[in-house]
C-alpha cells in the first residue's frame, strides 16, 4: 500500500508541474494514456487526479474528461500551492543580516513563484540538519511544490536524506561534487573566461587581475577561466595582485611600458574601492585608459568600474523555481549554469587605440 501511494504522489506531482508550468491546458489526456505516459497504472492516475481535484487544479466531467481550472498558473493564491526558500546558516535567523545577493536571490525566487500561481515560503532554520528535518517532515505535503536549499555548508550525509526524499529539492549556489539532488549555481570559470575574452578583443594584451588573498574556491574558478582564455591566445594573466607590496602593484598598473592595460576584479565592487584608496594615498590617479572589469553579482554602476561580467543573482532564484517544476531533471540530477550578462558601459581600449568612453574621473 505503501508502495502504491508513494507511485500516486510521484504521479500528482509531474501532472502538477506540467500544470503549473503550462504544458497542460483547458482538457487534459485521457487517463490510460497518461498512465502509458508515465509507465504507471489507470488506478494510480486516477488517485492522483482525485487530489489534484481537491486542490483545485483540476475539474473532472462527467463523460466529458478532465479539464485545467483556469487560473491554475500565474494567479497566485488561487491554488493554495507554495514552494519553498530553506536559508540555513549564516542566515539562521530572520534577525541576522543576509548578504545582498541572497536579497535578489530570493526577489528572483518569489517573482517566478508568483508567474507560476504560487505563494513562496521563505524559512529560515539555525542550523543544516534543522532545514533538512524540515523538508522531510512535509514530504507528502501536497501543497508544496517542492524546496530550493540555499546552501552554505552541506554534508554528505544531508544531501543522501534530501536524495531520498519524496519531495523535490534543489540546491542553489554551490557546485555539489556529487549530483544526488539537482543544483544551481554560477558559471565562475566562464565569468572569468568572458572577461579576459571582452579584453583580448578590444586590443588588450597585458591585463593584470586583483583578488584578495583570502577567497573560496567561486574566486580561483574566475582567476582559472581567465587564465585558461588567455593560454589560448598565447597570453598570461601577467599580474596576479594580492594582498602584498602595495608599490610594487601600483608600478604594475600606472607606470612602465610593461604595465598593465586592463585589469580584471575577480570578487567585486570591494577591491574597485581598495584600488582606489591605494592610489589616493600614494597621491597617484588611476590612467585614464585602464579598462577596469568587475565580476559581481549586480550591476550598480560602481564608479572605477567601466564593464562588469553579472552573475545575476535574480536570475539564480529564478531558475531555481523553474527547476522545481522540471520532472526530467529531478529524475536525472545534473548542475545548471545561471547564464552570464556582460554590461559594457564603454570600456576603454588599449593606449594608443581608440577609447569608446571617458573614464578619467
Amino acid at each position: 500500500m505503501a508502495r502504491k501511494h508513494t507511485r500516486s504522489v510521484q504521479v500528482l506531482r509531474v501532472i502538477r508541474s506540467r500544470i503549473l508550468r503550462g504544458a497542460y491546458r483547458g482538457k487534459l489526456p485521457g487517463v490510460r494514456a497518461l498512465a502509458k505516459e508515465m509507465g504507471s497504472n489507470p488506478t494510480t492516475v486516477q488517485v492522483a487526479l482525485a487530489k489534484l481535484e481537491s486542490l483545485g487544479l483540476v475539474r473532472k466531467v462527467e463523460r466529458g474528461g478532465t479539464f485545467v481550472v483556469p487560473g491554475s498558473q500565474g494567479d497566485t493564491g488561487k491554488t493554495g500551492l507554495f514552494a519553498r526558500l530553506a536559508l540555513p546558516p549564516p542566515f539562521g535567523t530572520e534577525s541576522e543580516e543576509g548578504s545582498s545577493w541572497a536579497d535578489f536571490v530570493i526577489y528572483g525566487f518569489h517573482s517566478a513563484a508568483r508567474r507560476h500561481g504560487l505563494e513562496m515560503s521563505l524559512e529560515y532554520c539555525s542550523t543544516a540538519d534543522a532545514v533538512v528535518d524540515r523538508i522531510l517532515d512535509d514530504a507528502d505535503s501536497e501543497r508544496c511544490v517542492g524546496t530550493v536549499f540555499l546552501i552554505t555548508r552541506l554534508q554528505t550525509s544531508h544531501l543522501v536524506r534530501l536524495a531520498e526524499s519524496r519531495s523535490p529539492v534543489v540546491a542553489a549556489d554551490r557546485a555539489l561534487d556529487d549530483p544526488m539532488i539537482p543544483y544551481v549555481t554560477f558559471d565562475n570559470v566562464g565569468a572569468g573566461r568572458l572577461a579576459a575574452e571582452h579584453l583580448v578583443t578590444l586590443g588588450h594584451r597585458r591585463i593584470g587581475c586583483m583578488a584578495y588573498a583570502r577567497t573560496g574556491p567561486g574566486v580561483s574558478d574566475r582567476i582559472a577561466g581567465a587564465q585558461q582564455y588567455l593560454d589560448g591566445c598565447g597570453l598570461s594573466l601577467r599580474h596576479l595582485i594580492c594582498e602584498g607590496n602595495r608599490a610594487k602593484f601600483l608600478a604594475r598598473i600606472s607606470e612602465g611600458p610593461d604595465s598593465c592595460t586592463a585589469l580584471i576584479n575577480m570578487t567585486g565592487f570591494e577591491e574597485v574601492l581598495h584600488l582606489r584608496r591605494m592610489m589616493l594615498e600614494a597621491g597617484k590617479r588611476l590612467p585614464q585608459d585602464l579598462s577596469r572589469i568587475s565580476i559581481v553579482s549586480n550591476d550598480l554602476r560602481q564608479r572605477g568600474v567601466t564593464t562588469c561580467v553579472l552573475l545575476q543573482d535574480q536570475r539564480m532564484g529564478e531558475t531555481a523555481l523553474e527547476m522545481l517544476l522540471d520532472e526530467e531533471l529531478l529524475a536525472n540530477p545534473r548542475h545548471v549554469f545561471v547564464p552570464l550578462r556582460l554590461a559594457d558601459h564603454g570600456t576603454t581600449c588599449p593606449p594608443g587605440g581608440r577609447s569608446r568612453a571617458n573614464h578619467g574621473k
